[in-house]
């Protein structure tokens, strides 16, 4: 009796501990054996809507996921999280309108000009072939997204420009395609920009940068149409590099302070009038040099979570109206959220 009495009471402790897994608390169940909190261990601080908030309670960062599933199939889903470094950041998921907010918390608020406000077209808020929610299409003419100058958007010690691009006209001899732009050519209102560059069959991705001198560094990709790119560059003070998906592709050694442009930021567009053509989204600026693991991380999951920290996971599968189940998994622990659309 003694044992079946045991028997019962650690049945009850490990359905018990298996709801508490299923509803945000983190544990390592496996085999029926509850395990002590590993290195990549999370738990689920809350949920709403389509976002989950997780807290990373292991003692490395998590970069990656090993699997994220959303009822069971595949998820589309970012992680973002609260960096004073992060002084720009537009996500372009609102869809229609003339502006597109500021994601840092630091208000520099993206301004259409010369693009589609209200839906899918050639030009302007776009929502079928996105990388993550709603992105926006430029046409290669005129479209350009205007962000006026701000001192946030003026690091001189260190920088990181980072965006997701997918390109319709790179095969234009000779074009320069801007993605992200503070910079005139041949004045002293030279900051940086992120570009498409070269000629047809031998384009890269070019990253310019105004620090003592006027810096360029290329990529080894050569992108081609219709593909998407995760595009990071970034400057430290002494060195230039450039990554392609996360991977690192170049180097270039320079030391200095970047030049303080008073020209506003411009996405799709640039100061010597060349525009893009194809799709941007999820553009970044930091004041600081990303680590080559923090950019990875954004190629995987959307940002590096730290030890201690709180992040924010957005799904951007299409999900009716009722109850969903969100599980998520690293590899040390997996937990398991409800999400209620109403």
């Amino acid at each position: 009796m003694l044992n079946k009495a045991i028997s019962s009471i650690i049945g009850t402790l490990l359905m018990l501990i298996i709801t508490i897994g299923l509803f945000g608390f983190s544990y390592s169940y496996i085999s029926g054996v509850l395990t002590t909190k590993t290195a990549e261990v999370f738990s689920v601080v809350d949920a709403f809507s389509d976002t989950i908030t997780i807290s990373n309670d292991g003692t490395v960062p998590i970069t990656s996921f090993s699997s994220v599933k959303i009822d069971g199939n595949d998820a589309v889903y970012r992680v973002s999280k609260q960096d004073n470094s992060l002084v720009g950041y537009w996500k372009m998921d609102e869809g229609s309108g003339s502006t597109t907010a500021d994601s840092s918390g630091n208000a520099n608020t993206g301004n259409l000009t010369n693009m589609n406000t209200t839906g899918n077209s050639t030009s302007g808020w776009n929502s079928t072939d996105c990388k993550f929610g709603n992105c926006m299409q430029f046409d290669n003419i005129d479209d350009k997204i205007n962000i006026s100058d701000s001192p946030s958007l003026s690091p001189t010690s260190a920088v990181t420009i980072s965006a997701w691009v997918r390109g319709s006209a790179f095969q234009n001899a000779g074009s320069t395609e801007p993605v992200v732009s503070k910079y005139k050519g041949g004045t002293a209102d030279r900051s940086y920009e992120l570009n498409v560059d070269g000629v047809s069959g031998n384009q890269f991705f070019d990253f310019y940068l105004r620090a003592g001198s006027t810096l360029n560094l290329k990529s080894v990709t050569k992108p081609q149409n219709d593909i998407w790119y995760l595009v990071t560059a970034t400057y430290d003070g002494s060195n230039m590099n450039m990554y392609v998906d996360g991977i690192f592709e170049a180097n270039l050694a320079n030391t200095g302070s970047i030049t303080d442009s008073t020209l506003g930021v411009l996405i799709g567009w640039n100061h010597d009038n060349s525009f893009f053509g194809g799709l941007i989204d999820e553009v970044r600026i930091y004041n600081r040099a990303l680590s080559a693991d923090e950019i990875k991380a954004i190629y995987n999951i959307g940002s590096q979570i730290n030890p201690g920290e709180i992040a924010a996971i957005k799904v951007y599968n299409q999900l009716s109206k009722g109850t969903h189940t969100l599980r998520i998994c690293t590899s040390s622990t997996c937990n398991t959220a409800v999400l209620r659309i109403n």
